[in-house]
């Protein structure tokens, strides 16, 4: 697999509504190409979206924190493996609600 160094989106997250935030991630992440990765700027650290892709795109990604601050984080979001049918079925919908952030 060849790794693409520069990313094919930047997705500042604090421009996104919260309830849209991590479908959007997902929609962006599942339309990369082997090898493309997503940058992500948030203002927190998104743990509840890197359990969520844990739990519905397992091995199918690489997480890399490139910047971590008070009030900025970024993240590479590279695609590793294209999941199966089952895996791309499943779907963040809205709000996850559970910290008032992500």
């Amino acid at each position: 697999m060849d790794v693409e160094m520069n990313p094919k989106i930047t997705l500042n997250l604090n421009e996104i509504s919260q309830s849209e935030r991590h479908s959007r991630v997902f929609d962006e992440f599942d339309a990369l190409a082997l090898g493309e990765s997503i940058e992500l700027i948030v203002d927190h650290e998104p743990k509840v979206l890197l359990r969520q892709f844990k739990t519905l795109r397992d091995e199918m990604y690489g997480w890399q924190v490139l910047e971590t601050g008070s009030a900025l984080y970024k993240i590479r979001l590279l695609k590793i493996k294209d999941g199966t049918p089952e895996q791309m079925r499943a779907r963040v919908e809205g709000c996850c609600g559970v910290c008032g952030n992500d």
